[in-house]
């Protein structure tokens, strides 16, 4: 008898351990750090919204760790250190590698038994944006935003020019022609692109039918008959200043900011941005409205949609409960950004909502939401993005008319660094 008592006595005191392992104590919540690069407003909406996460929960809290100065630095120095968040956003250009590394969570297996939470529904998800959270197969993360590259323009300059404005069948040689006729040389301009390669020029290689990266990341097709016409389309407009403001004019003033104060009459940037300055809202200078990109030749209106997800470390200390705090973040969050990444959710309705957004500029993203798509990114994409750009896209830019010639010499290269 005194055996069992003793046997029983240790089986309550493994029971009770057991259940203070990886977990709170009762009537004690567990921290989750949360880090991600929001900063300013951005950062105290995104509070607003843990605060009533936290208030709903008993079991975690979430706390927000700011890092909105070079955040992929500092996430990578504390996810290598042991360090890192419990929860993080992750650029989609970094997911193939922290998932090879194991430093995010694979949590495949929790979405395929999550039941309760509709942003588990990986079905509702817009394929294209929801592939930059996969890696093999497995999921290691959510995405949070889809942000479709589309086309603001500045209404008043096209009446004042008499052009028609952009409509859904324009093409490359009417955005040509229409870019031109709006430029008044050294006082406004009818496009712009920037030094740091934006809008993308990836997305008229798309258009025009090529690829940069194919699909099984095994290929580079630089140097296709489609790729060097789109270089070539996009490369003609920055360099000859008849269509875009120089290099030293868009340094000096400002990309964004050139098209905010009437002297560049049409943008290529997200969705989701705000093109109005309080200027322009108060002195009535234009309201910026929006339209899908120009066809390419190959009658494709495809766009870039840059997106992000939220990640689990993989270190947590408490998988399940982190996962708990992450499924219900990104609920919110999808109620809160624009475009959201799910079918469902994305709506004219949720658009117009948002700020600076009219029924009108709602309808015109929405008519992009299935065209748009992501990089195709591999494990080690940091690095040959440094070399494309460096090696590519630079002497390009520096030397129009020998575009074939280095994408000829380069498509060798990026493919051996797939290998």
């Amino acid at each position: 008898m005194r055996k069992l008592l003793a046997l029983i006595a240790v089986l309550a005191l493994c029971v009770a351990l057991f259940a203070g392992c990886g977990g709170p104590k009762t009537g004690e919540k567990l921290t989750i750090r949360l880090t991600t690069w929001a900063g300013g407003d951005e950062a105290k909406e995104l509070q607003v919204i843990i605060d009533k996460i936290n208030s709903e929960n008993t079991d975690f809290q979430i706390v927000h760790e700011p890092c909105p100065g070079e955040y992929p630095t500092k996430l990578m120095t504390t996810l290598s250190g042991g360090s890192g968040a419990d929860l993080m956003w992750v650029d989609q250009a970094l997911v193939p590698g922290l998932a090879v590394k194991g430093a995010i969570l694979d949590i495949s297996d929790y979405l395929k038994n999550d039941k309760e939470h509709a942003a588990a529904k990986i079905d509702d998800y817009f394929p294209s944006i929801l592939k930059i959270a996969s890696y093999q197969d497995k999921y290691y993360g959510l995405p949070w935003v889809a942000g479709p590259v589309v086309l603001y323009y500045n209404p008043e300059m096209f009446k004042k020019a008499g052009i028609q404005p952009p409509n859904a069948n324009w093409t490359w040689k009417e955005f040509l022609a229409a870019s031109a006729k709006l430029t008044i040389p050294g006082q406004q301009w009818g496009f712009t692109i920037n030094t740091d390669n934006w809008p993308p020029q990836a997305i008229f290689v798309w258009q025009a039918g090529g690829e940069i990266m194919d699909v099984t990341a095994k290929t580079c097709p630089i140097d296709s008959p489609q790729a060097i016409e789109a270089f070539k389309y996009y490369y003609s407009m920055y360099s000859d200043n008849k269509h875009c403001p120089p290099a030293s004019v868009i340094k000096e003033q400002g990309n964004e900011e050139m098209f905010k104060s009437g002297k560049v009459a049409m943008f290529m940037g997200g969705a989701a941005d705000n093109m109005s300055i309080d200027g322009n809202l108060d002195n009535k200078l234009f309201t910026p409205e929006i339209a899908a990109l120009p066809k390419g030749p190959s009658g494709k209106d495809v766009t870039f949609g840059w997106s992000a997800i939220t990640a689990i470390n993989a270190k947590t200390a408490n998988p399940a409960i982190a996962y708990k705090a992450f499924i219900q973040l990104t609920e919110a969050i999808h109620h809160w950004k624009v475009v959201a990444p799910r079918k469902s959710l994305a709506t004219i309705e949720s658009i117009e909502k948002a700020p600076h957004k009219t029924k009108a500029n709602a309808e015109a993203i929405m008519t992009v939401l299935p065209n748009m798509r992501c990089f195709n990114n591999i494990v080690r994409q940091s690095e040959w993005d440094d070399m494309y750009y460096k090696e590519v896209l630079e002497p390009m830019r520096n030397n129009p008319k020998d575009i074939e010639a280095i994408a000829k010499k380069m498509r060798p290269k990026l493919e051996a660094f797939l290998k």
